[in-house]
């Protein structure tokens, strides 16, 4: 119904010709509008028990956007209305990009916990913490190259330790010594693999970006991110 009552409102401006002008909405704001709605009904089904509707919701969701929270949820409604291989297929698709979310202490998901796929899901996460710890003191010496201003020793070592962490924030830094470096085209391919796992990181501000503004390629994953 809220939906429903929105879209009414919406046509009824656009169909007023008397209505002063207003700045044009884009059709880009409009989904987002529209998603929002969605998943307010989503979570009211899940509050009222009903996991049927807001498993249902959340497909129609993620069907054209796939942000990698909805994606979550909806792995969570298919574990509770007995859809196991499908829960498996959406939590694995967000463990392969670094946001498992809460998956290791949800109880929505207690129904795959014996299975064997939903269990090697879970050693995939005990690896990757394990690896944080050989990381860590790479990254450390890697962030000392970064303020020094040696964006090439950081690149050298970061381009081998961003593949195996699951913090983003690697794969970031890394688009920024980029940029810094001139290395243009791959500074936009490390942006595009973060827009690629829904990672909202605020670009637009930063400094370090500074070289690629202007460059549609960057204004595109700008409005991704």
């Amino acid at each position: 119904m809220r939906l429903a009552l929105a879209l009414l409102a919406i046509s009824a401006v656009a169909c007023d010709d008397n209505a002063p002008a207003e700045p044009a909405i884009s059709g880009e704001r409009v989904v987002e509008q529209v998603d929002a709605l969605h998943r307010v009904d989503a979570w009211a089904h899940y509050k009222h028990g009903d996991y049927a509707a807001f498993t249902a919701a959340l497909e129609a969701i993620t069907e054209k956007n796939p942000l990698p929270k909805d994606v979550y949820n909806l792995a969570c409604g298919y574990a509770l209305t007995g859809q196991p291989e499908k829960a498996i297929e959406r939590l694995t698709w967000l463990v392969d990009r670094g946001t498992p979310f809460l998956m290791l202490h949800d109880e929505d998901l207690d129904s795959l916990r014996e299975r064997p796929d939903f269990i090697a899901l879970v050693g995939r996460l005990e690896t990757y913490d394990k690896a944080e710890e050989y990381l860590r003191p790479a990254r450390k010496i890697a962030m000392k190259h970064y303020r020094a201003g040696d964006h090439e020793a950081f690149i050298l070592i970061m381009e081998k330790l961003a593949p195996l962490s699951d913090d983003h924030i690697d794969t970031y830094n890394l688009a920024c010594a980029y940029a810094l470096s001139g290395r243009n085209d791959e500074a936009i391919a490390a942006l595009e693999r973060l827009a690629d796992v829904g990672k909202p990181f605020k670009i637009a501000d930063d400094p370090d970006f500074d070289g690629l503004r202007g460059d549609p390629r960057f204004e595109k994953v700008l409005a991704r991110l």
